[in-house]
């Protein structure tokens, strides 16, 4: 707790600096200004890390939604400018496929980024308790059963009308950098079954926190693994990191802990992880001595992470002061409609025009690519809120998101073993450890499933309860 009232007042001070800048802002590319934010971010980020966190009583853990969140921004957002000024790495050059880099937007952007990182990290901070009691809770081990069988079924389910819609692989094949195929029917199958995928690893830690896995949770392990080699292999790395991010983060949160060394060298298994999915993608694999080569080499050292889709992303950010650079062109919240709106397939539908662009993705694949590009560059968070409503956009949105990622944290902490409530952290932290590569859609559309299946397995547990006169209460 000292720390946290030491560092709050520090990046309340940052946040002012950075709106100063913002205001005051020239085009270009100032060395000064990018040294600036990424001390603040090392500030920031140490601050965090220094903080010993337990969801469960003796396991200290590093899979937190804050520090994750922070990972992601970094490597996406200031990462490329961090390279740039030590003199390893040229930014300035547009990324393969993108005619444009719009470099006179750097200084600009990365205020921007800063500003929403260190408004997501207030929110957190102001709304996370660390000092609570840690409490557990009476679980009913023939309830949990049916639960799985009822995710299970739910899973096999959702599979089977993946399989019968009768999309090819090529289609598949165009899910790139967070983007969707555009088909509204096979997009919400494809992540209908990436959400029962998690509802299920949230199942199994559970059940594995209080009894050994049956053989309905080893089913759903098995299937989970499977899918995540499936969208391995056709190259939907945001897929697998996902499922990746919830299995792990989950057992070394709730199970067994991971010491800080051993936390490092998983990061470094999943950048290569990572690093190979795009050349195998790319066409550039040719066994183990390309990938060191494209690790190792001079050239593409300083391009592990700023070359590629993280690239791209990062480019999306610069873009977005080109395309809304005054008051006038904010969209007002519509882009926030049509996202609140994806948690219903076609309801966007409704009140969108079939003229108007449905969201930041597309808008910014539109002016970055063109219109005839076969392929999407994604959005993220933070250009996201920015096309709605400009600075403040950026601000309110991030810190609410840091509001919800603390108070998801402080139930979990709270509430401790709690089925439901366990499933819903592991969504929270994959979602937003991705979140910094997406927009507000990417974890609304799951959240808002994942509060329906929450609300009909409370009324279910209610009435399993009253007819069998058990009670999952406090021990």
């Amino acid at each position: 707790m000292r720390t946290l009232r030491i560092i709050t007042p520090i990046k309340l001070f940052f946040l002012l600096v950075l709106v100063f800048c913002y205001i005051f802002c020239e085009k270009g590319v100032s060395v000064l200004l990018l040294w600036m934010c990424c001390l603040m971010f090392y500030i920031i980020s140490v601050a965090s890390f220094s903080q010993r966190v337990q969801l469960v009583k003796g396991i200290r853990t590093f899979f937190r939604i804050d520090l994750l969140f922070y990972t992601f921004c970094f490597i996406i957002y200031l990462l490329p400018y961090q390279l740039y000024v030590l003199g390893v790495y040229d930014f300035e050059l547009a990324s393969p496929g993108i005619v444009k880099a719009y470099i006179e937007y750097t200084n600009i952007s990365v205020i921007t980024s800063m500003i929403g990182l260190i408004s997501f990290s207030l929110g957190f901070d102001l709304f996370f308790k660390k000092e609570q009691e840690l409490t557990g809770y009476k679980i009913d081990k023939l309830y949990m059963g049916y639960v799985a069988i009822f995710i299970l079924l739910f899973l096999l389910l959702s599979l089977a009308l993946f399989y019968f819609t009768g999309f090819s692989l090529l289609t598949l094949a165009e899910k790139y950098a967070g983007s969707s195929t555009g088909d509204p029917t096979f997009d919400s199958i494809y992540d209908l079954v990436t959400f029962w995928c998690l509802m299920g690893i949230g199942v199994c830690i559970n059940h594995a926190m209080h009894f050994k896995l049956q053989v309905k949770h080893k089913l759903m392990l098995v299937i989970v693994i499977l899918w995540a080699s499936f969208v391995l292999v056709l190259g939907d790395r945001n897929v697998f990191f996902l499922l990746a991010i919830a299995a792990l983060g989950g057992w070394f949160s709730f199970k067994r802990r991971l010491p800080f060394g051993y936390t490092i060298v998983f990061g470094l298994v999943a950048l290569i992880t990572y690093k190979t999915i795009e050349l195998t993608r790319s066409g550039n694999f040719n066994g183990v001595s390309s990938l060191i080569t494209e690790l190792g080499s001079s050239e593409s050292s300083s391009s592990t992470f700023s070359t590629g889709s993280f690239d791209i992303t990062t480019t999306t950010s610069r873009a977005t002061h080109s395309i809304i650079s005054e008051p006038k062109d904010y969209a007002m919240g519509r882009y926030k409609l049509f996202a609140l709106a994806s948690g219903i397939p076609y309801s966007s539908t409704l009140f969108r025009k079939e003229s108007e662009v449905p969201s930041t993705s597309l808008a910014l694949s539109n002016d970055i690519l063109g219109t005839l590009s076969t392929w999407k560059t994604g959005t993220n968070i933070i250009s996201d809120s920015y096309f709605d409503f400009g600075i403040l956009g950026v601000i309110i949105i991030l810190f609410f998101l840091g509001v919800y990622g603390a108070n998801i944290t402080n139930q979990v902490t709270r509430l401790g073993a709690n089925p439901l409530v366990l499933t819903r952290y592991l969504f929270t932290l994959a979602l937003f450890a991705e979140l910094p590569r997406y927009g507000l859609g990417f974890a609304l559309r799951q959240l808002i499933w994942l509060e329906v299946v929450y609300f009909f397995l409370r009324v279910s547990f209610d009435a399993y309860r009253t007819t069998l006169g058990f009670n999952l209460g406090k021990k």
